[in-house]
């Protein structure tokens, strides 16, 4: 008695052909990925919270004026951007909030440059004089939970070939 296996890999080869320029070039998934991200960071500015889901310290302006920590004029939200290449996506802030963007993420403290003091409107409109702002950290930028998921749902879709 003949025990024979045959393995016919023609009718595979067209399939494996496309995995293989998919998983060459990934921009297109990037692409998608990094508006997934941008999505869901301008929704965690909405929500006040970071990726992780931890609220934001309130601001002494949104508390004054009833607003949003981190949504005075919508610019850092609205400047959240996403760069697509064939292996990577970056997302993160650019034009005018990218000079403003850190200290919100990472927090930090604001000195003088040149004079004794710094010189700014309120919240509440008056003038003040400090010798230093602190700011705290509100991380707005990364990668939370559902973002992981939904990543790895869209990598699976564009290597399996139901991409559009």
């Amino acid at each position: 008695m003949d025990f024979r296996v045959e393995v016919v890999v023609a009718p595979a080869t067209g399939y494996l052909a496309g995995l293989l320029a998919r998983v060459n070039d990934l921009t297109p998934a990037m692409a998608r990925i990094g508006m997934l991200l941008v999505s869901s960071i301008q929704e965690n500015f909405e929500l006040g919270h970071s990726p992780d889901g931890q609220r934001w310290k309130p601001s002494r302006r949104a508390m004054l004026q009833g607003g949003q920590t981190l949504v005075d004029t919508g610019a850092l939200m609205s400047g959240i951007v996403s760069e697509a290449t064939a292996n990577r996506v970056e997302v993160g802030p650019s034009g005018p909030s990218l000079k403003y963007a850190a200290i919100h993420q990472f927090g930090g403290e604001i000195r003088p440059k040149s004079a004794k003091a710094l010189f700014f409107r309120g919240a509440d409109g008056k003038a003040v004089q400090v010798k230093r702002v602190r700011i705290p950290a509100r991380p707005y930028l990364g990668v939370g939970r559902e973002d992981i998921n939904e990543i790895g749902e869209t990598l699976l879709d564009y290597l399996g070939g139901s991409h559009g």
